[in-house]
């Protein structure tokens, strides 16, 4: 009689043995939400989240939301809502 597989052993043989990027990949899994019924993609850490929605909305919060480019950062839009 062979053995039940044991889909963690299968998780850990695929990444080579390394339990630090098992353990590293568990928490990233840990802070990702899918709303399947709304087709949004979360990502969710302490106070900030990053919301991707199926129609192509994208919503970012947080307590401080800070853009850094060394080159231009361009709006486009048919409608920008400043407050």
């Amino acid at each position: 009689m062979t053995k039940p597989i044991d889909p963690n052993d299968l998780v850990l043989h695929a990444l080579g043995g390394n339990t630090d990027l098992l353990s590293r990949l568990l928490l990233l899994l840990d802070r990702v939400q899918v709303d399947p019924a709304s087709g949004t993609l979360s990502l969710v850490n302490g106070a900030a989240r990053l919301d991707l929605h199926k129609d192509g909305r994208i919503r970012v919060a947080g307590t401080s939301i800070t853009q850094i480019s060394d080159r231009d950062i361009t709006l486009h839009a048919a409608w920008i809502d400043l407050n």
